[in-house]
């Protein structure tokens, strides 16, 4: 498995560009779809689909693009669709969306991800597990250094982000994070 971060956007958030075999997934798309469909293209790489961990704006202002360009699914868990409505015209990108859960398992070449729900920095915050990979996808969930999500938004919820981020330590030590902003990190490097 390949993975690109790829800066987007006025909050410095990290799209990522994964890859297995000859398939392709794009992980928050912020806003830079030129910068996104530059290194797809000049990668000659296939998108398959479009995952958001969550849908504030800063993690899906190229999804129209990116969506409509490539002709791919856009997956995200149900909860969230109130924010990405007041980011993007929904009822354009609507034949293009799919809810997904913890029983929704994606494949990405020979890898699987699981989706695991994580809750509290948004109602519909998931994170993608790769055990195989040993890699998380999380979102806004967790940072480098200790930090965590937001919870202060009318929606969010400081003890249920609380419980999110247990599941995702209960992961193995050397599991690689790929946050929604900032460096990736192992598990076993953070700490509150």
């Amino acid at each position: 498995m390949n993975i690109i971060s790829i800066n987007v956007g006025a909050l410095n958030t990290n799209c990522y560009i994964v890859t297995s075999e000859d398939e392709t997934l794009i992980i928050d798309p912020g806003d830079d779809n030129e910068k996104i469909t530059k290194v797809i293209e000049d990668k000659l790489l296939k998108p398959k689909l479009c995952l958001l961990t969550h849908a504030h704006f800063d993690h899906v202002l190229a999804v129209t693009d990116i969506i409509e360009k490539y002709k791919i699914p856009l997956f995200l868990n149900q909860k969230d669709t109130f924010l990405l409505k007041e980011s993007v015209d929904f009822g354009h990108i609507e034949k293009f969306v799919e809810f997904i859960d913890e029983k929704t398992e994606i494949s990405l070449g020979n890898v699987q991800f699981q989706v695991i729900e994580t809750p509290g920095h948004t109602p519909g915050s998931i994170s993608f597990i790769c055990e195989d990979e040993s890699v998380a996808f999380v979102g806004d969930l967790l940072f480098a250094g200790g930090f965590v999500g937001r919870t202060d938004f009318e929606y969010g919820d400081e003890i249920v982000l609380n419980e999110s981020i247990k599941k995702v330590l209960e992961l193995p030590p050397n599991t690689t994070i790929y946050p929604g902003h900032g460096p990736y990190f192992y598990i076993n490097e953070w700490k509150v």
